[in-house]
């Protein structure tokens, strides 16, 4: 027994061994170092390898991911306009038409129209909240977080079905949005809506969907293009998802945001290297980390790649 436990112990250390010569990690808060390399030692057989490559301003980060699942009509679908708005329509596949349940600013009778330049619309959070409070339709934000703005940050798609079980991601335009991120998740979280469905035909939202996991990010590789002074920033960020009964009165989801690190950015196309060595940033039990680029005072191009684990705990 004593040969077996210091077979796996050796063949741990081998492993820790190679992902710091790799990828450095290295502890920042909550951790210390101590406790970080005792973290990484004992659960990284039970981690996601995590390496995320952003080289497109309008397909790269994950603004939200919506899906229609509602039972009255068989299809529901997604424009986002030039200028943001957001329509929502179901009905027919290729006949939907404006859905009734939802609408902003809220003007009976509803037409599934989003204006997106009005308060009551105009962050992310405040665009999810209303969808989850309609049956048709859950969201919820991936790269983004609840206060960042929805007027025109969407990249412009033409009427594209949500229907699949994956959803339908609906991404950042980084030139008017005027940041690029990245959430540090496994990519079954990054590219489908499933792991924060729960419930009878997967129509109710998992209040927690990190629960049970936790972040570390190593490095960051950024090469951006414009003007200005943007920053390199890292976020814990806890989330709590909720679904409401009413439009007129959405239960909202909530979110608490930590900011773990904040540096300056090499000049506007030079690369440069954010070596979080040697053990890594972890974020918080039961939170998902984001990497972000940004505020520019305008961005035409970026290039970030971020690379991390999230460890099973």
């Amino acid at each position: 027994m004593r040969k077996k436990i210091t077979f796996f112990t050796s063949l741990v250390a081998v492993i820790v061994a190679a992902l710091l010569a790799t990828v450095p990690l290295v502890p920042v808060q909550p951790a210390t170092a101590q406790d970080a390399y005792a973290y990484t030692l004992n659960k990284v057989i039970g981690s996601y390898p995590v390496g995320h490559l952003n080289a497109s301003t309008t397909a790269g980060s994950v603004a939200m991911i919506v899906k229609y699942v509602g039972t009255a009509q068989a299809s529901g679908r997604v424009t986002v306009a030039a200028g943001g708005d957001l329509t929502f329509e179901v009905g027919a596949s290729g006949s939907e038409t404006g859905d009734t349940t939802v609408e902003c600013p809220l003007s009976a009778p509803y037409a599934g129209v989003f204006t997106v330049a009005n308060a009551s619309c105009d962050t992310l959070g405040e665009v999810v909240d209303l969808l989850n409070a309609s049956h048709n339709w859950r969201a919820v934000l991936i790269d983004g977080m609840r206060g960042d703005s929805s007027n025109n940050t969407i990249a412009t798609i033409g009427a594209t079905a949500a229907t699949g079980a994956d959803g339908l991601a609906l991404y950042f335009d980084v030139p008017v949005a005027l940041f690029d991120s990245k959430a540090i998740l496994p990519n079954e979280y990054r590219n489908s809506i499933k792991p924060y469905l729960t419930g009878v035909n997967g129509t109710q939202l998992v209040a927690n969907p990190y629960k049970g996991l936790r972040p570390a990010l190593f490095r960051d590789v950024v090469t951006w293009t414009g003007t200005g002074t943007p920053l390199q920033y890292v976020y814990s960020v806890a989330v709590t998802n909720k679904a409401g009964v009413s439009v007129t009165a959405p239960a909202g989801s909530t979110e608490v945001v930590s900011t773990y690190f904040g540096a300056g950015l090499a000049a506007s196309g030079t690369e440069k290297i954010f070596d979080y060595s040697p053990y890594g940033i972890w974020g918080r039990s039961g939170e998902k980390m984001i990497s972000r680029t940004g505020p520019a005072t305008t961005m035409t191009a970026i290039n970030h790649g971020s690379y991390g684990i999230v460890v099973k705990q």
